[in-house]
């Protein structure tokens, strides 16, 4: 998990998968003290009910990636500020965590040679 936190801190992305948001939840859930991991099903509820009209409008629509079974899984592909909007019905903690986390990538989005040293 923390390779997964690790990458995509690194990347300057616009979008955030339902997978690396659970990820990211459960990590500051596990910081937080709540040792009540969230499941990837209750996740995808949580979103479908958060973004119905979007989704039922085709703004927002399902994609998939393959379990370690082969099979094909649902999954969503959001906006930071829709991956923000699931927040909500975290913890503070984990809010603040998270909300954080995704305002680095931001930053590296508008500025993505900000940490990077010239070597002569």
């Amino acid at each position: 998990m923390n390779e997964l936190v690790t990458r995509i801190g690194k990347e300057p992305k616009e979008t955030i998968t339902s997978l690396e948001l659970l990820e990211l939840i459960n990590k500051f859930r596990i910081e937080d003290g709540n040792k009540t991991k969230l499941e990837h099903k209750d996740l995808l509820k949580a979103i479908r009910n958060e973004f119905r009209k979007q989704i039922g409008e085709g703004k927002i629509s399902p994609t998939s990636y393959k379990d370690q079974w082969n099979r094909e899984q649902p999954m969503f592909v959001l906006t930071l500020s829709q991956a923000r909007q699931v927040l909500v019905r975290e913890s503070k903690y984990v809010r603040k965590s998270v909300i954080h986390f995704l305002e680095t990538l931001e930053e590296k989005i508008k500025n993505p040679f900000a940490n990077l040293s010239i070597q002569q």
